[in-house]
This record gives C-alpha cells, structure tokens and sequence, in this order.
C-alpha cells in the first residue's frame, strides 16, 4: 500500500548530498543509494553510527557487477566485504545481509560476484518475469 511506501523514505548518500539529506538517510531512510567511495569514506569509517542501519540492512543491491574489475574492482570487493562483517557484527544473530548483484553483460555471473565478496553466489540468469507475445523482425 502507499502508506507502507511512506515509510521507505528512499535518500542518496554521496559527495553532493547535503548535510541534512546525509543525517535524514543514517537516521531515518530505509533505502540508500550510494556508491562504494562514500560507503568507503563515510558510512564504514563512522560505522558506530550506523549501527542501528547496518543492524537491520536485509539487502545490499550492487548493479553494473561486471564493471568492478583491475584496482576499481579490488577496492570494491574490499568495501563490500568489509560491510558485510560490519552487518555482522551489528546483527543480534550474526547474519548479514543478502547480496543481489545485477549485470546485463557479464558471461559468468556467480564467478563475477563471487570473487567480489569472497562467498559463493547462487546465479539466476532466467527471466521469470511475465511478458506478452513478441514478434522480431529482420530486415
């Protein structure tokens, strides 16, 4: 329902977020956008603050997963895995979230996320979504 919605209070988390929008998401949001520099630089160097978030984060959804390779990919396997142990430790039953990586392009997705947060990965590369007749031409 819209009333369950209300309280979502989706907010993005990075370097031109204002001062005011950065407390609205620690303290109030229940869906941050954000991108690994700030998870990095704020949220899990001030993770005492985020306790209560981290406590309760049900799902870390990374897109674009086949992007994170070389250095880049290195230092988000890094962030990534160190959040997770941080959901760890702030959860009462030491389970940490769950991980949905997304990618249009990548050949091998489990190995692809995989190697990035240093856990096996279940793949789903079916679409069980629902979808009227399609026709493809060639010309």
């Amino acid at each position: 329902t819209v009333a369950a919605l209300r309280d979502v209070a989706p907010a993005p988390y990075d370097g031109d977020s204002a001062t005011e929008v950065r407390r609205f998401a620690r303290e109030r949001s229940r869906w941050i956008f954000s991108n690994p520099d700030m998870i990095h630089l704020s949220l899990l160097r001030n993770h005492a603050r985020w306790a209560v978030f981290l406590r309760h984060l049900k799902f870390i959804v990374v897109d674009e997963c086949h992007y994170y390779r070389g250095i880049f990919g290195s230092n988000v396997a890094m962030v990534l895995r160190r959040l997770l142990r941080l959901c760890e430790r702030y959860s009462p039953d030491h389970s940490g979230p769950t991980v949905i990586f997304a990618s249009a392009t990548t050949a091998s997705p489990a190995e692809t996320a995989a190697e990035l947060i240093g856990q096996t990965v279940a793949e789903v590369t079916e679409d069980g979504s629902p979808q009227g007749a399609r026709t493809i031409a060639l010309w």
